[in-house]
């Protein structure tokens, strides 16, 4: 059992030993069967606080700004502009989500979408609907999309209708890589 620590097979520790490609740790295997990949993309930018007045009238929010990036295991989220880039061509599972408030008589549509290079992934879609005035609503979802090396991905919504005076807080997009 040859130690390689930059092409190969190495051991770590007692009953534990990885793989490495370039001197860094592509899998690691625990003596309890325990499979982890560090460099595959995973990734969760959160937005702590309110954000007031930025939709209702049609203008799409992309969430951009994130304040808090909880993990980025590969390092292909940008916080500052909340884009997730794949590092390599691959199937890539999305979730995101926010809380908006301020509703009022008028406002007909709330829309939330995925959109990456390839194709836009709807999560919501409620044209035509009238909400009441001081509604609130909570929005989440999910999207398996298919990225090519390169291929950037970002979650955006908006409320329609009437005019700009819907709030938000607790947004948060998050991914990683399936295979």
């Amino acid at each position: 059992f040859a130690d390689d620590l930059d092409n190969g097979l190495y051991r770590i520790g007692a009953n534990t030993w990885g793989m490495a490609a370039a001197g860094a740790a592509v899998w690691i295997t625990t003596a309890a069967g325990e499979i982890t990949t560090p460099l595959n993309p995973a990734f969760l930018g959160v937005k702590a606080g309110d954000v007031f007045n930025v939709t209702g009238d049609g203008t799409y929010v992309d969430d951009s700004a994130k304040t808090t990036e909880i993990y980025d295991h590969n390092a292909d989220y940008t916080l500052a502009t909340a884009l997730f880039t794949a590092p390599v061509t691959a199937s890539y599972a999305f979730t995101g989500g926010h809380y908006c408030v301020g509703f009022i008589s008028g406002h007909t549509g709330l829309y939330a979408y995925f959109v990456s290079s390839n194709r836009w992934a709807t999560l919501l879609f409620t044209d035509g609907l009238a909400y009441s005035s001081g509604g609130s609503c909570a929005v989440s979802g999910a999207a398996d999309l298919d990225m090519d090396a390169a291929d950037t991905c970002y979650y955006k919504w908006k409320v329609s209708g009437h005019t700009k005076v819907i709030d938000f807080s607790g947004a948060w997009f998050s991914g990683h890589m399936i295979g």
